[in-house]
């Protein structure tokens, strides 16, 4: 049997890692076959925006999301333990945290961020940053054996999600006999504190003979099954990896995880052990972990490997599947955003909006010298810098004025080969309008305050940096991005060396009117040329509801010759507007549209076609067939009289 054949086999075995929540494209639980040559391809995808899901309950399938929609229970834990804030608990779902860490004094601090989630998932083919040759690194696996001559495949199918606590859950069972980390992975019994940040690493990896040498230490020179059971006793690969991970992500490691994390990594256990359909020349090895901090680990090798490191954020529900040949991997994963999108405010159009910006995920200052990981946040750290940049963090006390940094902005020119695709929904948001709030406590109070400024409407594209309108689709509500781009950073006006946002920075408003409602009157089936008619506008949202607006419709016609009352209205909180409409060509396809000044990509609406027609003294030239029969009717009518 060829390698990828088997590879296939095996990797197919594990269908227990698949997504249930609704994701048109997650990563699947079968890694690529082989590696086809050719240039780095990264497709970066954002939507589902506001969900969350809840995890199965039941152990069989090991963590998937159901379809239920709900906040998990650790967000409840990080009340408890983090003072955080759980704004709504329903769809669309909307959280709040405490910005700076609790290791930054902040020069001015920026309060809180309210933020929800939305789903990441990142397709990538030949990163040539990894591989398994004797002169590479795969990055995401230890190293065990270095003086191996390399090369081999090794697929990785993991997860990586946040461990539930309360009762009959995942922190409970860890310790006793009913997680599947028991009785599926073989992982001895732990006893855990319940914070809301246990971050569970499973799954399955499978390695050729060349990469068990390597990366299991394995002779390879026999039955690899063998050889595996034999190098494994008592967990000892399982330790070896642990140790690995440990040295580079914990405390002073080139990764150290710490400016990610406020703690370096903490990892429990990882277990390794093999799955009965291995094969004596490929091995399908079963992977658990329990940590505190895998999740950043995770992240740190994104930055690394050059799979992600200018979006980079704290995550749930990740799936990962990889391919790692001798010179380059194919990577898939996805997972639900955290802390990352944040409510704010345009300034353009003041409305209430949603922010996500490239960043990098450090947010705290270095603690150990070089070679320890430097942290990307030092330039920006209030404690190295006075430095600032504006807030928009609706309900902040410092809402409109300049802030501490709390994030590292990153500058993310698209390169070739670099994708983002961003699906905006097509459903009612929540929006929260820009205010000064009465402090920045986290608590019942400060979450009823915040949805005392909240309002309902449609996500729209809104005023972000570059200007983003000729990357965007109104109609299916996408935008796309392809490189290579090559915007102008976007730079601190005291510190140019220095990203005063992200950039690219994506704002959507979220507008109470949908569309403009467009009506003739009175309502007619055929119009004639010369004769004045009112126009009706009427302000909707996505119901179909009209709604109090406050915008401005241009109103415009294929009709060269129309004259209309007025070209353009601005509404003053209201819903209506009337103006006087004269068609001035025969035509059976008359359109009158209206077009909003703030947002023309996703705010419009249309009247037509409209039968335009004359009566015969004006030289009829084209006459509709529905205005054929009246005017027939009409001609008759005046012979007769005459």
């Amino acid at each position: 049997m060829a390698i990828a054949a088997m590879v296939t086999m095996i990797a197919t075995s594990f269908a227990i890692v698949v997504q249930t929540a609704p994701w048109k494209s997650d990563a699947g639980d079968s890694p690529a076959e082989t590696l086809a040559p050719g240039p780095r391809e990264v497709t970066y995808e954002i939507g589902h925006f506001f969900e969350s899901y809840l995890k199965n309950t039941n152990y069989a399938y090991q963590g998937n999301r159901t379809n239920t929609p709900g906040l998990n229970p650790w967000w409840d834990a990080r009340v408890t333990n983090y003072k955080e804030l759980i704004v709504r608990n329903t769809y669309p779902f909307v959280l709040g945290y405490t910005l700076e860490s609790g290791m930054t004094n902040a020069d001015i601090d920026p309060g809180f961020g309210v933020h929800s989630l939305a789903r990441l998932h990142i397709a990538a083919k030949n990163l040539t940053t990894m591989g398994t040759a004797h002169t590479m690194d795969p990055i995401f696996i230890p190293i065990l054996n270095p003086n191996t001559p390399g090369g081999g495949n090794v697929t990785l199918q993991w997860r990586s999600d946040v461990a539930t606590p309360k009762e009959i859950a995942d922190i409970k069972s860890i310790s006793g006999n009913g997680h599947f980390a028991r009785t599926y992975y073989g992982a001895p019994r732990i006893n855990l504190i319940d914070d809301g940040y246990w971050n569970e690493l499973y799954g399955h990896m499978t390695f050729d003979r060349e990469a068990a040498k390597t990366y299991l230490g394995l002779p390879g020179v026999g039955d690899l099954m063998t050889e595996f059971t034999a190098a494994n006793s008592g967990n000892a690969i399982g330790l070896l990896w642990l140790n690995d991970w440990i040295t580079e992500t914990g405390g002073g490691g080139i990764y150290d995880i710490a400016a990610a994390y406020e703690y370096s990594n903490d990892i429990r256990q990882v277990v390794l052990t093999m799955d009965p359909t291995s094969l004596p020349d490929l091995l399908n090895i079963r992977i658990w972990s329990i940590s505190w901090g895998n999740d950043m680990m995770l992240m740190r090798y994104f930055d690394v490997s050059g799979l992600n490191k200018y979006m980079e954020t704290y995550f749930e529900d990740m799936y990962f599947n990889a391919t790692i040949g001798v010179a380059s991997a194919d990577i898939d994963t996805s997972y639900y955003v955290q802390y990352a999108m944040l409510g704010w405010n345009d300034q353009v159009t003041g409305k209430a909006a949603w922010m996500l910006e490239a960043t990098n995920i450090d947010y705290v200052g270095s603690a150990d010298p070089p070679p320890a990981w430097q942290s990307r946040f030092n330039p920006y750290d209030p404690e190295q810098t006075d430095a600032t940049r504006l807030s928009l963090l609706p309900g902040t006390i410092m809402y409109g004025q300049q802030v501490s940094y709390y994030t590292t902005p990153m500058f993310w020119n698209l390169a070739s080969g670099e994708r983002i695709i961003v699906q905006l929904p097509t459903r009612m948001e929540v929006g929260y309008a820009g205010y000064v709030g009465t402090s920045d406590a986290l608590n019942a109070a400060k979450a009823v305050e915040l949805n005392g400024h909240a309002y309902w409407g449609e996500m729209v594209l809104g005023n972000g940096l570059p200007d983003m309108d000729s990357y965007y689709n109104g109609a299916t509500k996408t935008l796309t991005i392809n490189g290579p781009t090559s915007w102008t950073r976007n730079q601190n006006p005291s510190y140019p060396e220095l990203n005063y946002t992200g950039e690219p920075q994506f704002i959507f408003d979220i507008t109470r009117v949908s569309t403009y409602d467009i009506t003739v009157l009175p309502v007619q089936a055929v119009y004639i040329v010369g004769d004045v008619y009112t126009l009706n506008v009427t302000a909707r949202d996505l119901n179909g509801t009209a709604v109090p607006w406050d915008g401005t419709i241009t109103l415009s016609s294929n009709d060269p010759l129309i004259v209309l009352g007025d070209t353009t209205h601005t509404f003053t909180n209201t819903s209506y507007w009337e103006t006087t409409v004269t068609f001035g060509t025969v035509s059976w396809n008359t359109y009158v549209n209206g077009t909003d000044t703030w947002f023309p990509m996703d705010i419009d609406g249309v009247k037509g076609p409209i039968v335009a027609t004359g009566i015969p003294e004006f030289g009829l030239l084209v006459i509709p067939v529905i205005g054929a029969a009246l005017m027939f009717a009409v001609y008759r009518k005046r012979r007769k009289d005459a």
